[in-house]
């Protein structure tokens, strides 16, 4: 007979490695990002009817030279990093947001707004 399974138990095993592979996703763009002479990331994010995209990425200083293949890191990264902090936000009306990330610091602030239920968006900071 085979053995039940554990559904809740699985769910936590596959967000823990979800969470340890953004954290290492992040670190590794944030020492990429570092040795560019970035100082700044702010990344804006949009989802609407099961779909979605980060629309804007600006890295700061301007006079850092930002290769395609490091903005499409950092597409990936935000884009998975906004699901992870507000999952399903492309569901239904969607939702729309961004996050500035402090590079030295390696301090990120985030918002989202839920078309659909909110009129202000929800802030996290310092995550």
């Amino acid at each position: 007979m085979t053995p039940p399974t554990n559904f809740f138990a699985s769910y936590a095993e596959e967000l823990e490695a979800s969470e340890r592979q953004l954290a290492a996703a992040r670190s590794e763009l944030r020492v990429d990002l570092l040795a560019l002479g970035a100082k700044q990331v702010e990344v804006e994010f949009e989802g609407y009817d099961d779909d979605g995209n980060v629309e804007a990425i600006l890295v700061s200083p301007a006079t850092v030279e930002v290769t395609k293949e490091m903005l499409r890191r950092l597409e990936d990264f935000g884009w998975e990093f906004a699901l992870f902090f507000f999952s399903g936000l492309e569901i239904g009306c969607g939702s729309f947001g961004s996050f500035e990330w402090a590079l030295e610091t390696d301090r990120i602030d985030i918002n989202c707004c839920l078309r659909d239920e909110e009129v202000e968006p929800e802030t996290l900071e310092n995550v």
